[in-house]
């Protein structure tokens, strides 16, 4: 795509996408077409293992790319709707102001709850919600990609979170300690391949330099709570100049009450409860942070990468990471409206060249699909 021809909200994201869809390129073109996977993995375990841990890291890099392109739309939507609302009670209180009244009752009583108002606010709640939600992802899922790209025994690497590299007793923990555990996540400090996984993991330990202090921590603290629960009356403020700015709390792992209670304690002002920054500006900044801490893996990743594979013995790919190949259905739901079984044709896929070459060398094609039960 030329950059010409990028919406804003994909122009934001760039620096992050480009880099990531280089990087993911890179490892298709590597992928080993006929024993599939990586060739410099294939003693690391069963070709079936690597294979599933191959396609679950380009996965996981396509989504991370997916995720910070949605979270930057919902930004600039959560923008557009905010300007909107603001633009709305303007002309509204301009015409109550034009009666000579100075009661605040009157500004309040005039606010709209019609239809289009409802629309209007519920669309400021929901971009905002669905903001945090896709950076989340991010975090998630270039998680995941971190722990294949550095081989960190892990099992079941698609079940790993951002939590699982920052939390207490995470990677960055374990890097962290001077004695290995019995069955280390990383390399043991002595080894060669600590350094490796010590610089791949640095953007996170430097992630300050990317944004304002505490960015990473207060985006994923206000995501797990929009996400998990019960939600906080939502406070919007009134500037001199009229504009409407809708207002994050500070403390997101607090309840309401405990945010209204608590929050004044500083300077005993209950406007101390909050950030005092307009919402669509805190958004706009949090996707910007999070799109330079993505490049920054990135590169790590890719100087990972060559490391390993120049020698490959010095970080083994454990075959844990993707404990069970073949799994058990579970699902006994077949959705709803009218049955396509017998109005379509699924014998042929359509893809780029790109996704051609993953597909082959996972052996999905008709010709190699039966490889698989054997």
């Amino acid at each position: 795509m030329v950059a010409a021809d990028l919406e804003p909200y994909e122009r934001r994201a760039e620096s992050a996408t480009s880099s990531l869809a280089h990087f993911r390129s890179r490892l298709l073109r590597e992928l080993d077409q006929r024993h599939g996977a990586f060739r410099w993995w294939s003693e690391f375990s069963d070709w079936k293992t690597l294979n599933m841990i191959a396609d679950y890291l380009l996965q996981s890099l396509a989504g991370a790319s997916e995720a910070l392109v949605s979270a930057s739309f919902a930004a600039q939507t959560h923008r557009q709707a905010t300007l909107s609302h603001s633009e709305m009670l303007d002309a509204i209180w301009t015409q109550v102001a034009a009666t000579g009244t100075k009661d605040p009752r009157a500004f309040i009583d005039a606010v709209p709850n019609d239809a289009p108002a409802r629309t209007l606010r519920l669309q400021i709640a929901h971009s905002a919600e669905q903001c945090f939600f896709h950076l989340g992802q991010i975090l998630d899922r270039l998680a995941a990609a971190l722990f294949i790209i550095g081989g960190f025994e892990r099992r079941d690497v698609a079940g790993v979170y951002w939590t699982d590299i920052t939390k207490r007793g995470g990677l960055l923990d374990e890097l962290a300690s001077v004695t290995p555990y019995k069955r280390p996540q990383v390399e043991p400090p002595t080894s060669a391949g600590r350094p490796i996984q010590e610089e791949l993991l640095s953007p996170i330990r430097r992630a300050a330099e990317f944004g304002e202090p505490g960015w990473l921590d207060w985006l994923r603290e206000t995501r797990n709570a929009m996400t998990h629960r019960s939600p906080a009356v939502k406070f919007d403020l009134m500037t001199m100049d009229r504009r409407i700015v809708r207002l994050f709390y500070r403390e997101p792992k607090w309840s309401e009450l405990q945010a209204l209670v608590f929050g004044p304690a500083r300077t005993g002002e209950l406007l101390d409860t909050f950030i005092l920054r307009p919402s669509e500006d805190v958004l706009d900044g949090l996707c910007d942070s999070t799109t330079k801490l993505t490049v920054a893996l990135t590169d790590q990743m890719t100087t990972c990468w060559d490391a390993r594979k120049k020698r490959p013995s010095t970080i083994i790919q454990h075959g844990c990471q993707w404990p069970t190949v073949r799994p058990a259905p579970i699902s006994t739901f077949d959705g709803y409206g009218e049955d396509l079984s017998q109005s379509v044709q699924a014998d042929t896929v359509a893809s780029n060249d790109l996704e051609g070459l993953r597909w082959s060398a996972a052996r999905v094609t008709d010709d190699r699909r039966r490889e698989w039960f054997r």
